[in-house]
């Protein structure tokens, strides 16, 4: 019997060793471009403990290490000159959680590197103001009932919906809606006769249609951990209220702030005190619009790098130049890039990092001799996708899509606008939010991951936005799911006519690592059944789990790719080797690799291969993008999973020194046989690792769709009558 396994090993070795010439090894090419992170800094203190994320910070939140969600889409905001107190918002449910000494303590795998923690609430004798454990920040004519279907994601639109919030300084003034009714609220400390206080300054929009109540306190409760934690003398006042703005305190201690239907547009403080104080000194309730509008800029300080240019271009096909990142600034902040595009000027481009930052940097087109960096926003959530529109920044985090604007000119953001925040989050770790990518029309994708179980067995509670590629409409007002059935899309593409990719991860149920691929209109189920497990262990489909799968356009072994990025489409009027116009390249993070992807569709399937270009890249590739003045090849990535790369922002130039590389793949059905025939450019040795899949090999792993859990594979399988031979042009 033919041994297709074989040959494809045989082929795939053949093929490498023959694609790159002397000179171009991975030891001869250009170093640098960011180091890695170290876990603690030189005095021995975790660096996620000094780095500054400005005034606030979104997160998961924790009541504690062992406690319980407290917001699944939080708001952590500094207070005072030296911000040693803090707030929680839930951006979901328009709620304020708590407010304490300190900060919170950041935990998890962008942090710490954990698997299964999340930040919490400060640890030790830590004193609170207040903590509201759970439900909705307000009620519309006396109901306090949360009607959504499913207990994650924002409220209904008609109900109350998060804006976004501005940055003045320190000061964070966040702005929301209840029933229509436009509030804008900042949170602050101050001191009132000696006793310090946090308050809460609210603008609130005149209220005709529903009477409004505002909680400020939840009762006690002495069987939640973080309640008896609560100062004993706390109080909470009512400051400024004008006619239909009351105070009112249930038996049972519960607090609120009614405003009477019909009240007009009203400026007020809710004042927590530590203890009992004179109100009468609290200052006035301020008009918060003079805040959105721009002010001081925390991070002034600019970074000049020089470009290193690949010293061996002359004898490569493609020439490796790195553009070193600001590992060393002030901030401690880490050059974590999982997410890029250019500005239409074309020497500038932005970068979001998994940490929460964006940074810019000027000067990226040219010879690279002096790159400028600057930080332009900070503080928001594991954003791993950017995109640039008509010049405005986007990204892409856990909780939303962002919208960042510079109101005031000086190269910082001012304006956090929440374009959209539908998707639906759990608390687990795994659940990674990649990319960002636009359509020809201004719709935005992106792709979400299942939350694994620690230790990579089985999934932990999900919810319909798991394990999707979900498109986001171009105004920002709707969200759809067009594929589902993902471990962990690492990385989306959208070609020119609207074809969205995915590179999708081995792991829990996915045998390897594979190129999907969902047609315009289309919703496509990708293999991942929905189930029932007990933490490790599968316990059974779930009725009505689908039995079977759209097929990939490619399975791809562990050797060749074992974490998969993104998908980049190369323009049609390319500089950048005319050989691959028009087609599609495939980023592996895990191998630091670029792929070409061969591709053909047969009876309506796509399927085809990868064929790795001989690209020195030491950047973990998670993204690429072409530049829009010199057509060449950006990519960047960071060292956070699996990978033998690093964190590192490159540019890729087609040199016109060609080797040969193979541009077409072909199965030919010959009485129940499949043929395929690898087309070169050149009829002299070729390749470089040309790995098959798509339709015969989906065929024989039909088994995968069987709904019975199995451990990741290191190699994926072929038709047991593959069979392929090579022919040149």
């Amino acid at each position: 019997m033919f041994d297709a396994a074989r040959l494809r090993l045989v082929l795939f070795v053949l093929l490498s060793a023959a694609a790159i010439p002397p000179g171009s090894r991975a030891a001869d090419a250009p170093k640098g471009g960011g180091k890695r992170t170290e876990a603690r800094s030189a005095g021995n203190t975790p660096w996620w403990n000094e780095v500054d994320n400005g005034p606030f910070q979104a997160e998961t939140i924790f009541t504690g290490r062992n406690g319980e969600a407290a917001a699944l889409k939080g708001l952590a905001i500094k207070l005072g000159p030296a911000r040693d107190t803090s707030v929680v918002f839930d951006t979901e449910l328009l709620a304020w959680r708590a407010a304490f000494d300190g900060v919170i303590r950041l935990d998890g795998t962008p942090w710490s590197g954990s698997h299964g923690g999340n930040s919490t609430y400060p640890e030790g004798n830590a004193q609170f103001f207040f903590h509201n454990p759970a439900g909705l920040g307000w009620a519309i004519d006396g109901s306090w009932a949360d009607t959504r279907p499913i207990k994650s994601g924002p409220l209904p639109r008609g109900t109350g919906r998060y804006l976004g919030l501005f940055r003045h300084g320190n000061q964070v003034v966040l702005h929301y809606s209840v029933a229509g009714v436009d509030v804008l609220e900042l949170p602050a400390l101050e001191t009132v006769a000696g006793v310090r206080t946090v308050t809460r300054t609210l603008n609130v929009g005149a209220t005709p249609d529903h009477a409004l109540e505002l909680l400020v306190r939840d009762a006690p409760d002495a069987a939640n951990p973080v309640t008896p934690r609560v100062r004993k003398d706390a109080r909470a006042y009512l400051v400024g209220a004008p006619a239909g703005v009351s105070l009112k305190v249930a038996a049972d201690g519960r607090t609120t702030v009614a405003l009477a239907k019909g009240t007009m547009a009203a400026k007020f403080k809710v004042v927590y005190a530590e203890r009992d104080v004179d109100v009468a000194g609290v200052a006035k309730a301020g008009d918060l619009a003079a805040l959105t509008h721009g002010g001081p800029g925390l991070f002034q300080e600019t970074f000049a790098v020089k470009g290193q240019l690949d010293p061996q271009a002359a004898t490569k096909t493609y020439a490796v130049d790195v553009i070193p990142l600001p590992v060393e600034n002030p901030w401690k902040a880490q050059a974590r890039f999982g997410g890029f595009d250019f500005f239409a000027d074309g020497k500038r481009a932005a970068f979001s990092s998994w940490n929460g930052d964006v940074w810019i940097a000027d000067g990226i087109d040219g010879d690279l001799a002096k790159i400028t960096w600057r930080r332009f926003a900070s503080g928001m959530f594991q954003t791993l996708g950017l995109k640039i529109v008509d010049d405005v920044i986007y990204t892409q985090g856990r909780d939303q899509i962002t919208r960042l604007r510079d109101l005031n000119g000086d190269g910082e953001a001012d304006a956090y606008e929440c374009f959209n925040n539908d998707v639906m989050i759990t608390s687990g770790f795994h659940e990674f939010s990649f990319d960002l990518q636009t359509d020809k029309a201004g719709n935005f994708y992106f792709s979400k991951a299942m939350p694994v179980n620690q230790g990579g067995r089985g999934f932990g509670p999900w919810t319909p936005n798991n394990g999707t590629v979900m498109k986001v409409s171009k105004d920002g007002s709707k969200l759809d799911v067009v594929a589902w059935g993902f471990r962990a899309p690492g990385g989306v593409g959208v070609s020119p006519d609207g074809i969205v990719t995915t590179g999708e991860n081995e792991g829990s149920w996915v045998p390897a690592c594979k190129i999907t691929w969902t047609r315009p209109g289309e919703l496509t189920f990708n293999g991942v059944v929905p189930s029932k497990w007990d933490r490790a262990n599968w316990l059974g489909a779930l009725p009505g789990a689908p039995t079977d799968y759209s097929k990939p356009l490619c399975w791809i072994p562990y050797f060749v790719d074992n974490s998969s990025g993104s998908q980049v489409w190369v323009p049609e009027d390319s500089p950048w080797d005319p050989r691959h116009r028009g087609e599609m390249l495939h980023l592996s993070y895990g191998k630091s690799s670029v792929f070409r992807v061969l591709r053909e569709e047969v009876d309506g399937q796509v399927q085809g291969g990868v064929y790795k270009l001989p690209i020195d890249v030491s950047a973990a590739v998670m993204r690429a993008r072409f530049h829009p003045k010199n057509g060449q090849l950006y990519v960047v990535g960071f060292r956070g999973w699996q990978t033998n790369g690093r964190d590192a922002f490159q540019r890729i130039r087609y040199t016109g020194v060609t080797v040969p590389q193979p541009t077409e793949l072909h199965a030919v059905s010959r009485r129940r046989s499949t043929r395929r025939r690898l087309r070169t450019a050149s009829a002299t040795r070729s390749a470089n690792g040309t790995t098959c899949g798509g339709r015969s090999m989906a065929r024989a792993d039909s088994r995968s769709t069987n709904p019975t859990p199995r451990r990741s594979r290191r190699r994926s399988r072929s038709h047991p009558r593959a069979r392929k031979t090579a022919s040149t042009r």
